[in-house]
């Protein structure tokens, strides 16, 4: 594996954002992120949404390239 592979990921840009309803315009904190990414328990819910695999999947993705 090469060592930039996250310049050669393709995210579906604002996929995130449509799931849980927020705007474009509106910036995820990392503190939201990490919520979303480290829930365990089920049935649990962020902005009125259920968390998914899915959700989860992405708001790391997320994590993984705000520290970069």
């Amino acid at each position: 594996m090469t060592e930039k592979w996250i310049q050669n990921a393709s995210p579906k840009k604002g996929a995130l954002h449509r799931q849980v309803g927020y705007p474009e315009s509106r910036k995820f904190t990392k503190e939201e992120l990490e919520r979303i990414a480290h829930s365990n328990r089920k049935g649990a819910t962020f902005n009125n949404h259920t968390i998914t695999p899915l959700m989860k999947h992405r708001a790391n993705f997320a994590l993984n390239i705000w520290r970069r």
